[in-house]
């Protein structure tokens, strides 16, 4: 184990009263999990399973792969995907993909797994001021809680050119049909005292960030404003969305890159460097780290990371510092078929092991065969349980389902 030293309100939307305390409710885990997956497939010159794109859950079955075809639909971005354990899936549509009926200031569409079929896409909310309409803003990944409803990121526009746009989280509700709409992130940017003194308004930026309970989103908050006609970008802030109370706050300013997130941190880089910001403590662990994917545990300040080159590791808080475990070594790896790492990993069984994919492709994971392993968290792992095989035609990035 190696140490590793504007507030806008619509009619008929309720605002909950301010407040920053931190809700340390543990996850809602699964006993066991690890067996059922959600791919992207993208057909090759094999086509093996269709010439269409789509969505497909795959289930692991003694080593074998049981592939079921959900739907002709997939992504802009194969990133903009998110899905629960209750099979609820959410996605940017490709713009091919889109009906004609559907709203042109949304690409948001969801559906069930158990269900597939019913492909439903999001109107943005209806109720706007005179002049004014919402768009459901295609850039950002919309992000599926436990109990379906559906996280995204929203902007008022002027009908024509004018004021500029106002930014929004919106938490939509299918079973309601109804949004939760936050304030504007106008009014937490120009509340802090770094903002310069022709700051007009704010913006939110990146794709956020969901903590494993579920209780804040982590965004990027910049404040920015006209100077002679053109536009000029000030301070960046990392922030977050509480859901429930329905309010913006502070972590730090800066132009902070959010990786990841526990229920205890925040997990940052900056210039080079991985921070680990505790969000009862305040403590800012930095350390110096490989550059990956990065997935949070849900009961314990620790996390998963990914990176091409030399596989799977977890980083567990150990006061000012974090334990660096290397669970996955491609260099020790007894079968050196699938060496592609890189791609997410996943917690599963009360967080006690991970699944991950790897594949024959060591640099891109593009286009390659690959499979889906399991191993517990110990160090350098030879032997990682088998789970499924897939061909090329399936994308190594995955969503587990359970």
């Amino acid at each position: 184990m190696k140490h590793v030293s504007y507030l806008f309100v619509l009619v008929g939307l309720a605002l909950f009263l301010p407040g920053c305390s931190y809700i340390d409710d543990e996850p809602d885990l699964d006993s066991k999990g690890g067996s059922e997956f959600l791919f992207l497939y993208e057909p090759t010159n094999s086509a093996t399973h269709g010439s269409e794109k789509g969505f497909f859950k795959v289930t692991a079955n003694k080593g074998e792969a049981d592939v079921k075809r959900l739907n002709n639909f997939y992504p802009g971005l194969w990133m903009h995907v998110d899905v629960n354990k209750k099979g609820m899936v959410a996605f940017n549509a490709h713009a091919s993909v889109i009906p004609g009926n559907a709203s042109k200031y949304s690409k948001l569409a969801y559906f069930n797994i158990s269900d597939p079929d019913n492909v439903k896409f999001l109107d943005p909310p209806k109720e706007a001021p005179e002049k004014w309409r919402w768009r459901i803003n295609e850039s950002f990944r919309p992000l599926v809680l436990k109990d379906n409803r559906i996280v995204v990121h929203l902007s008022l526009e002027y009908y024509v050119y004018g004021p500029g746009s106002k930014q929004f989280m919106g938490v939509y509700d299918p079973a309601k049909d109804s949004w939760t709409i936050s304030p504007d992130i106008s009014t937490f940017v120009l509340a802090q005292p770094e903002k310069g003194w022709d700051t007009e308004a704010g913006l939110i930026k990146g794709d956020p960030v969901k903590s494993p309970d579920e209780s804040r989103i982590y965004i990027t908050a910049q404040g920015w404003g006209v100077d002679g006609g053109a536009n000029h970008y000030d301070y960046e802030f990392l922030a977050y969305y509480d859901i429930d109370r329905n309010e913006f706050g502070r972590i730090l300013c800066g132009p902070h890159v959010k990786r990841g997130a526990s229920n205890k941190s925040v997990y940052y880089s900056n210039e080079g460097k991985l921070h680990a910001f505790d969000i009862n403590t305040k403590n800012d662990v930095e350390f110096e780290i490989r550059n990956g994917l990065i997935t949070g545990a849900g009961t314990k300040d620790e996390f998963i990371l990914t990176w091409r080159g030399s596989g799977l590791a977890t980083y567990a808080r150990a006061g000012n510092s974090f334990d660096e475990k290397h669970i996955i070594n491609t260099e020790t790896l007894t079968e050196k078929k699938y060496r592609g790492l890189g791609s997410q990993a996943f917690y599963i069984n009360n967080e006690k092991e991970i699944v991950f994919s790897a594949t024959t492709d060591f640099y891109t994971n593009y286009a390659s065969e690959m499979v889906i392993y399991k191993t517990p968290l110990i160090s350098e792992n030879p032997d990682p349980e088998l789970l499924l095989t897939l061909p090329k035609d399936f994308r190594a990035n995955f969503w587990l389902i359970k």
